[in-house]
Formats: C-alpha cells, sequence, structure tokens
C-alpha cells in the first residue's frame, strides 16, 4: 500500500529518480542540467515535497509551490498555490497513485493556506489532464509555449469554497 507523507531530505533522491523515470517513460528524457535544477526545486524551502512510499521505496512525488503571479515571474499571491510536478513511477501508472498523490498534496496547501491550486501541463499530455479535470481542475485560457510545446493552466479552488 502506498503511504503518503511530506519527504524527508534523503528521499529527494528518490523522488528525483521518480521523476526522471517518468519523463523517460513518457518520452522525454531529462538532460543532466535539467535534473539537477529539478534536484533544486526538491530542495527549495519555500515548497512542498510529497512522496509516496510502498515500504521504503519511494513510488511517488509532487511539488507545491508558491503561486506566482504573471506566468511565473511575478509577486507571490499569498492564498494560491501552484502545483510543480506530480509524478508516479511508470511500472505504477493506472492505479489511482497519482489521484491520491494529488488529494494528499492539497491537504498539504490547504495547511499553508492556499485556497485556490493553480498547474501547467503540456496541451498533449492526456494523463495529466485527465488527473487534473477529475479532480475538478478547470482550464483558465491561458496558455503559451514551453521548450515548443504548448502548454495551458487549470485551476482549483481546494479550500470548498
Amino acid at each position: 500500500m502506498t503511504i503518503f507523507f511530506r519527504a524527508t531530505s534523503a528521499q529527494r533522491e528518490g523522488a528525483l529518480q521518480v521523476w526522471s523515470a517518468a519523463r523517460t517513460a513518457s518520452g522525454n528524457p531529462p538532460p543532466p542540467a535539467r535534473v539537477e535544477r529539478v534536484g533544486q526545486k526538491l530542495a527549495d524551502p519555500a515548497a512542498s515535497l510529497l512522496v509516496g512510499c510502498d515500504g521504503d521505496v519511494v513510488v511517488a512525488m509532487a511539488l507545491a509551490e508558491p503561486f506566482r503571479e504573471r506566468d511565473g515571474a511575478g509577486p507571490v499571491r499569498p492564498d494560491a498555490g501552484h502545483v510543480s510536478m506530480v509524478f508516479v513511477d511508470p511500472e505504477r501508472w493506472g492505479r489511482g497513485i497519482g489521484t491520491r498523490l494529488l488529494d494528499a498534496l492539497h491537504e498539504e496547501m490547504l495547511a499553508r493556506e492556499w485556497r485556490t491550486s493553480s498547474v501547467w501541463t503540456r496541451s498533449e499530455n492526456s494523463r495529466a489532464r485527465r488527473l487534473y479535470e477529475g479532480r475538478g481542475y478547470g482550464p483558465t485560457g491561458d496558455g503559451k509555449r514551453l521548450r515548443g510545446e504548448e502548454i495551458v493552466r487549470y485551476e482549483l479552488r481546494i479550500d470548498g469554497s
């Protein structure tokens, strides 16, 4: 059974491995510079890193960060968080782990008094779009190109109001 909780510093490497394996399985293997940058994001004290573990093995990871206006380049909006990453070990895809992980991340975000959750995802990433839409996220109409791919933003009010 997969259990979700805030990651310890020792579990960051496992989270990074899950991220890398999922990116590779999706046809987007990360270059070394990107792996290094993501490793730094996972250690950011302003962010919340959750892991899903089966025993001692990290099988899923999610990262939430403070939401920044202007597509992440502007000031922090104190009542909102941004889902930066949700990844599951490819060998465990299709088992509902991502849904349960996202729900746990929402609880973590609420504990930080973030009432709204935002996420950007690739337009062509049907798996991610199903996950977010299935949890109630709606498209904001915001879109842009990132590294040659079209991405779209979704948002959800997570505080029930």
